[in-house]
């Protein structure tokens, strides 16, 4: 063989271009914001209550139950999410660590938004 001629590398699991789309974490990322967004319009309608009382409109009571409702589910959903991601260990440690954390904002804001404005009906 001569020297010029360079015989092509072996790509195996260890090669840059297999690590990085390995490691993509953008899609479960943005589903995790996506299923815990509920809880941060739950918390805006409850926050708008608390600021002005006296301009709470029917649509604005049907949202804050709603999104209270919907919110729960997208917050089980998310964790599931999360759990699942963190377990096949596709993504990068940063990502998974960031969608724990939406989670338990999201999680807070749904508590805060029930202790701030109880609902009569309960």
């Amino acid at each position: 063989m001569s020297p010029d001629i360079q015989q092509p590398k072996e790509i195996g699991p260890s090669t840059p271009v297999n690590v990085a789309a390995r490691k993509s974490g953008v899609g479960p990322v943005f589903s995790t914001l996506v299923l815990v967004s509920p809880a941060v319009g739950a918390y805006w309608c409850c926050f708008l209550f608390m600021h002005d009382p006296h301009k709470v409109h029917t649509y604005m009571w049907f949202s804050y139950e709603a999104l209270r409702a919907i919110g729960w589910i997208g917050i089980a959903g998310a964790s599931l999410l999360v759990l699942i991601v963190a377990v096949r260990q596709r993504t990068r440690q940063s990502a998974v660590i960031f969608m724990v954390a939406c989670v338990v904002i999201g999680i807070l804001l749904q508590l805060a938004a029930a202790d701030m404005y109880r609902s009569p009906w309960v």
